[in-house]
């Protein structure tokens, strides 16, 4: 199979047309789309962001430069 041909499966499994799992796999495999996003990512990036407010944060950084002139 190749890139051209899987990249037209994946987009028939995009518009709904059903294929096995095994199929897709492989046309992501060969795409090279499998597994990428999990091996690019940062460790914590799937965590919520904090609800913090700007003020709370200028007010963190105006603590951490004074520190620093210390």
């Amino acid at each position: 199979m190749t890139r051209e041909e899987a990249n037209k499966i994946l987009d028939q499994v995009l518009e709904g047309y059903p294929h096995s799992e095994t199929l897709i796999l492989k046309c992501l495999n060969i795409t090279g789309d499998y597994r990428t996003h999990e091996e690019l990512r940062s460790e914590r990036l799937d965590e919520e962001a904090q609800d913090q407010d700007w003020r709370a944060r200028v007010r963190q950084r105006a603590i951490m430069v004074g520190r620093s002139k210390k």
